[in-house]
């Protein structure tokens, strides 16, 4: 459904789940542009928590960005609805 576009999947779904990158209430584009900077350069999640497994790649290729593009990212995801 087009509606759920983005929402993610529960973590026992095929693949190991997805989270919701949305800005609704539990999804991550509703943190700060603070949390969302420092998870894309070092994978810290707010509740202190780091991202693992695959996504530990993706970290390493976030880290790399300019702040600028991390700052654009974040404000795309903070526009998901």
């Amino acid at each position: 459904r087009l509606d759920q576009e983005l929402a993610g999947s529960p973590k026992d779904a095929a693949g190991g789940g997805a989270p919701n990158i949305t800005a609704t209430a539990d999804g991550i584009g509703a943190w700060e542009t603070a949390d969302l900077l420092l998870f894309f350069q070092i994978g810290m999640m707010r509740d202190g928590d780091f991202a693992g497994g695959g996504m530990s790649e993706v970290i390493d290729n976030t880290a790399a960005l300019t702040e600028a593009d991390q700052r654009a990212m974040a404000r795309y995801l903070q526009s998901i609805q």
